[in-house]
């Protein structure tokens, strides 16, 4: 492997888009070249993402414990989170995420009326 002497730096958030990336690729099948080297390259690559991700802080997420809804630390609603935005939103945090953390949201303020 070859140093050029700066260290390339990645945020959580880019590190996200390129394994979303990936997973896209993965899906579609398609690849460019010859085959077996394509897939080592997209396995190297996915293994060193996965050794940054391990580098970064973990991330507590906070959901209502009663509708699961993901909500900040307080209770209050993330902004532009909607119910729709729920399950990708968890898809992203699932590898960043050390711990789940229930609260009374501000979506279910009375708590659970079943």
């Amino acid at each position: 492997m070859k140093t050029l002497g700066n260290t390339v730096k990645f945020t959580s958030s880019e590190i996200s888009y390129l394994e979303a990336l990936i997973e896209i690729n993965e899906n579609l099948g398609e690849y460019w070249g010859n085959k077996a080297q394509f897939e080592k390259r997209r396995e190297s690559v996915k293994e060193k993402l996965l050794e940054l991700r391990k580098g970064l802080p973990k991330k507590v997420i906070y959901r209502c414990g009663f509708c699961g809804f993901p909500v900040k630390k307080d209770g209050t609603f993330i902004k532009g989170m909607t119910p729709e935005k729920t399950h990708s939103y968890l898809e992203r945090n699932r590898n960043r995420c050390s711990n789940t953390i229930n609260v009374n949201g501000e979506c279910c303020p009375e708590g659970d009326e079943e």
